[in-house]
């Protein structure tokens, strides 16, 4: 306990050198990249980096704070599901290589809960063990190749299913705070409505999204089938992840509302010192910093309306 209000307490410092909206909007009027940049030094981004390019500032702000977080976050607290995405990432990056030749230079990530060469040296050599999930998804894709049914998208589909099987598995062990049992329940739930409606919107059949349905939500698959006979769209199944439906009239307000919903979910009560709140609130609102940033330097960069590059910025701070 001593340790996490140590973590919290130390976080509490961290907030107040957030970006900030007000520097997010100054980066998003900029004209040029040495305009943002010099908005980024000012903000404290990058302070360890001595490159001007924003990558490299991004990256430096991401390992520092992998660095924290993983010195500092209790362990079995739930932090280890955002890793298992990266490993996830990883393993689909592996599986392709090898199944459709795919040139996979520079597409591994670093920060999962293990090495990405680890996870591809087992992809490769066969028979080396990954653990129960990551073993059932090289399985259930190998008999897929040996059925001539094996697609890119059956890899993702396969491996995302895996994925939130094991995060359902983590996040029901005990000593896991609710609030990040509710995290990810309503992150699972979102994924499928998402899918629901993107299923509907490419006129595809309801196998469609039965194929790419993902466990430990709250909202059953039978109740996507009554929503698919019925002609929903998905904008109405909203309501049952406790998103406001209000206003979202587009698949890319969908994703948006999604991850700003999530966001404020984790971060709705982070003064709470003797919770994991207050630092994987935090953990998630730098990583949208950073994200956001990336788009909007990357807008600048590709010479982006400043209304674009606005429009897909989510909400970041209450």
């Amino acid at each position: 306990m001593n340790g996490l209000l140590f973590a919290n307490a130390a976080v509490k410092t961290m907030e107040s050198k957030l970006f900030g909206a007000e520097k997010l909007g100054r980066l998003s009027e900029c004209d040029n990249l040495s305009d943002a940049v010099r908005i980024l030094r000012e903000g404290g981004f990058g302070a360890q980096s001595d490159s001007d390019d924003y990558e490299s500032m991004l990256a430096n702000e991401e390992q520092t704070l992998e660095t924290f977080v993983r010195k500092n976050a209790p362990k079995g607290a739930g932090f280890e599901c955002f890793w298992l995405k990266t490993d996830y990432h990883n393993l689909k990056t592996a599986l392709k290589a090898k199944y459709f030749d795919m040139d996979d230079e520079d597409l591994y990530l670093s920060g999962g809960n293990r090495p990405a060469e680890e996870i591809k040296d087992a992809v490769v050599q066969e028979g080396k063990s990954l653990g129960d999930y990551m073993d059932k998804v090289t399985v259930k894709v190998a008999a897929l190749r040996s059925e001539n049914a094996l697609t890119p998208k059956a890899v993702d589909e396969t491996a995302d299913r895996a994925m939130y099987d094991e995060i359902a598995a983590l996040v029901s062990a005990r000593g896991v705070a609710k609030v990040v049992k509710d995290y990810f329940r309503a992150e699972a739930d979102l994924t499928n409505v998402l899918s629901y409606r993107r299923v509907i919107e490419a006129g595809m059949d309801y196998k469609a999204f039965a194929n790419c349905f993902v466990a430990g939500g709250a909202i059953p698959s039978d109740r996507f089938s009554r929503a698919f006979k019925d002609g929903q769209t998905g904008f109405e199944l909203l309501g049952l992840t406790g998103l406001k439906s209000e206003g979202i009239d587009s698949t890319r307000a969908m994703e948006k509302a999604k991850e700003e919903y999530l966001l404020r979910l984790m971060t709705g009560m982070a003064n709470d010192m003797f919770t994991v709140q207050p630092i994987m609130g935090y953990y998630l609102i730098k990583k949208a910093e950073c994200r956001a940033i990336r788009t909007i330097m990357t807008g600048i960069a590709n010479k982006l309306s400043r209304e674009e590059i606005k429009r897909r910025i989510i909400k970041i701070y209450a």
